[in-house]
């Protein structure tokens, strides 16, 4: 079987996703580096990338207090292709205290592209705002 590989727009998305000065995102971002992808399943308009990490990662639960399972994305990506730009969406769930899967998607049902030639991030509101993204996983 083929080892699966994160693509350049999925890493540059996680790592703005795991951005910032946060003990909560710095365990998630452990987690993303000893992981690896168990499954990548398109849906038409967007995809589903399925995380496998070893548990033997650091979890979160007991130190930080936190919610044992939450999802957040607060960024915003404009994919170009053949010069068409289109907006597109992600999620990032954690399940158990370890990163589940990222969530692709379109807004409205526009399809996601079969290629993308360029990309652009941005967060949502221009900036990121630490403390409205804790509230998606503080208990």
């Amino acid at each position: 079987m083929k080892e699966l590989i994160f693509t350049s727009l999925e890493i540059q998305v996680l790592e703005w996703l795991l951005a910032g000065d946060d003990s909560v995102l710095n365990v998630l971002r452990h987690q993303l580096h000893s992981s690896s992808i168990e499954s990548r399943q398109y849906t038409g308009v967007g995809f589903y990338l399925k995380f496998d990490v070893p548990h033997i990662s650091q979890g979160f639960l007991e130190p930080h207090k936190v919610k044992p399972s939450f999802c957040f994305g607060d960024v915003d990506v404009e994919l170009t292709t053949d010069n068409y730009q289109q907006r597109v969406g992600f999620l990032l769930w954690v399940e158990d205290g370890y990163l589940d899967q990222l969530e692709a998607y379109t807004y409205g049902d526009e399809k996601w592209p079969e290629k993308i030639d360029e990309f652009n991030l941005r967060y949502l509101g221009n900036h990121r705002d630490l403390d409205d993204l804790r509230r998606n996983w503080e208990l």
